[in-house]
């Protein structure tokens, strides 16, 4: 190919309403390959000769864009992080849905979470002390609440312990009615 020349392509062009489309673009050379052979029965095709960049917009595709502006990247803003859960209250509304409908992250937050609570004695010198903690903790139910503490610790990853005191006198405000 000679310098400065630009490529051509060569098209097979099947009927002369397409190939006149064609041949009113700019640089487009028409050329005819063959004539009909009556002996043989087949048609003579036609070749267009046009540069390549004027393929696109021959054909009527592309008019003529040759570029644009650059797409904006991030790799923390695409589709798949918009949809990933990122406050606090939606992560613990998927994770008790996963926990709700997933039967293998349940039994693996029931195993985590209640395996290692099997109990625990309190150690004191002093026997009235032992015995008043020991009836503290028997009261508080604290092994229960020890469960639910070590089950909300691993079902969402923290936990946030609030805890009222039952008195019959003063209903947990702390204020004596009587005083």
């Amino acid at each position: 190919m000679p310098e400065g020349e630009q490529p051509k392509i060569k098209m097979q062009v099947p009927d002369k309403k397409t190939k006149q489309k064609i041949a009113q673009a700019k640089g487009i050379v028409v050329g005819s390959v063959g004539q009909m052979s009556s002996a043989s029965g087949f048609a003579h095709g036609e070749t267009v000769l046009f540069p390549l960049t004027k393929a696109g917009q021959a054909i009527g595709v592309g008019a003529g864009v040759t570029m644009t502006q650059p797409m904006f990247f991030s790799p923390l803003h695409t589709p798949q992080n918009w949809q990933i859960a990122s406050k606090r209250r939606e992560v613990y509304q998927w994770a008790r849905f996963y926990y709700e409908n997933e039967p293998k992250v349940a039994a693996g937050v029931d195993f985590y979470s209640q395996f290692p609570m099997n109990g625990f004695t309190l150690e004191c010198h002093r026997r009235k002390i032992l015995k008043y903690y020991e009836r503290v903790v028997k009261k508080l139910k604290l092994m229960k609440w020890c469960r639910h503490i070590s089950h909300e610790r691993h079902l969402l990853g923290d936990v946030f312990v609030f805890l009222e005191i039952e008195c019959p006198h003063c209903h947990g405000t702390t204020i004596d009615p009587e005083t």
